[in-house]
C-alpha cells in the first residue's frame, strides 16, 4: 500500500494546531497518525517586556514547534488556510507570522479554504464544537486535551443584568476548547483531499508506484 503523508497546519499567533494523516493512495482514506498544537504566551507586562520582543520569542517558538513535528512525521505534503482579511494591526501580524509559517515548510502546500474546511465535517456551517467533535470521532486513540477537574460554565446576564442561560459544570475528562486548533488542522486534511491539486498529486504517485 501507498500512502501520501499529509500535515495539516492550522496556524495562528497563540495556537497553532497540527495532524498527520496517511492517505492510501488507491482509496483515498485518512488514516489519522497525529495531533500536536504548540501555544505562545503574550508579553508579560510584569516584566515590563515590550510587544515587539514578545512577538520575536513567538515567532521563534511557533516556528521551532512546527519544524520539530515536521522533521518527526515527514510529510510530503502540509495543507492549511492562508489567513487574510485582518481587521487591526494585530490581527495583520498574526496573519503574516501565519503565512510565514506555512511558507517555511519545505515541502508543497495545499491551501483550503474555511467553507471547504467546514464542508470536510459534514456540515458547511459547523461550530466549534461541532468540529472539535467530528475529529474526536474520527481520531479517538489520539493525544485529545482533557480537563483534569469539574469546571462550572458561569451564568449568562445582558447588559441590563437580565439572567440569559444558567450555568452547568462540566466534568473532568471532557474534550477541551483549545483541542479546536488540532481539530482544524485535521478538517484541512479531510478538505485538502477532496481537492483537484490533491487528485492530481494522487495520480501522479500512483503511475509512479505502478
Amino acid at each position: 500500500m501507498t500512502v501520501l503523508r499529509i500535515m495539516g497546519i492550522d496556524p495562528s499567533l497563540r495556537n497553532t494546531g497540527m495532524c498527520l494523516g496517511h492517505v492510501d493512495i488507491t482509496t483515498g482514506e485518512i488514516d489519522w497518525r497525529g495531533i500536536a498544537m504548540v501555544q505562545t504566551k503574550p508579553a508579560d507586562k510584569a516584566k515590563v517586556q515590550r510587544q515587539n520582543s514578545a512577538d520575536l520569542v513567538s515567532a521563534r517558538e511557533l516556528h521551532r514547534g512546527v519544524h520539530k513535528q515536521f522533521a518527526e512525521w515527514r510529510p510530503n505534503i502540509i495543507t492549511g488556510e492562508v489567513p487574510s482579511g485582518a481587521q487591526d494591526a494585530r490581527a495583520a501580524l498574526s496573519f503574516g507570522m501565519s503565512i510565514m509559517l506555512l511558507a517555511s515548510v519545505p515541502v508543497p502546500i495545499i491551501e483550503v479554504t474555511p467553507r471547504e474546511v467546514k464542508i470536510a465535517t459534514g456540515k458547511k456551517n459547523a461550530t466549534k464544537a461541532e468540529i472539535i467533535e467530528w475529529a474526536h470521532q474520527l481520531a479517538p486513540h489520539l493525544p485529545w486535551l482533557r480537563a483534569t477537574g469539574k469546571f462550572r460554565k458561569p451564568d449568562k446576564f445582558d447588559a441590563a443584568g437580565n439572567l440569559i442561560s444558567k450555568g452547568y459544570e462540566l466534568p473532568a475528562g471532557r474534550l477541551m476548547d483549545d483541542n479546536e486548533h488540532m481539530a482544524d488542522s485535521m478538517a484541512s486534511v479531510a478538505a485538502c483531499v477532496q481537492t483537484t491539486q490533491f487528485m492530481q498529486m494522487m495520480a501522479i504517485y500512483s503511475a509512479k508506484a505502478a
